[in-house]
């Protein structure tokens, strides 16, 4: 072998070296970033949980957001103003979620994982109150929505896995 080819052997491995090295690279920067995405995403749902606690424990005290018999609309009578005003900034929380997942700021199966129980029966209990809300302002906490129905299908499909489908009501 002359001292050109293994110059050029050389090279070559130089090269695939450097590719090898690149990939390498570019795998590492990928997995760092999904690692801060998947971070970012626990720590909004940590920050989230933070904020809801207090504001649900205040209206959670009034209202049974869980029971399929009661709305805002056959409670509203019992709820005074400072009520109204924890009821907008739950709502309001349940939004910037929303939007920050629209974005792609948040985890959709994450935060869908920490609160679509919670998003869901609220939605479901406030949605008299966001129709009356809505009235004076369309564009209010409509981030929800689609989530509402995704995340509500969603859990129709994995309770009809676990327990096997419903029979609708006769």
């Amino acid at each position: 072998m002359s001292s050109g080819d293994v110059a050029l052997v050389l090279s070559a491995l130089n090269t695939l070296g450097v590719a090898a090295g690149a990939i390498l690279l570019y795998r590492q920067i990928r997995t760092q970033h999904e690692w801060n995405r998947r971070k970012a995403a626990h720590d909004l749902v940590f920050r989230i949980t933070e904020d809801l606690r207090p504001l649900r424990r205040h209206l959670e005290s009034k209202i049974d957001i869980y029971d399929d018999a009661q709305t805002y609309a056959t409670v509203k009578s019992q709820l005074d103003s400072e009520s109204h005003v924890v009821l907008d900034a739950v709502l309001n929380v349940l939004e910037n979620v929303c939007v920050a997942i629209k974005d792609g700021v948040a985890d959709e199966s994450l935060i869908y994982n920490s609160f679509s129980g919670i998003l869901i029966a609220y939605w479901r209990w406030a949605g008299p109150y966001v129709k009356q809300e809505r009235a004076k302002s369309p564009l209010l906490w409509c981030e929800i929505t689609p989530f509402v129905g995704k995340w509500a299908q969603k859990d129709r499909e994995r309770m009809d896995a676990i327990v096997g489908p419903r029979k609708p009501p006769l």
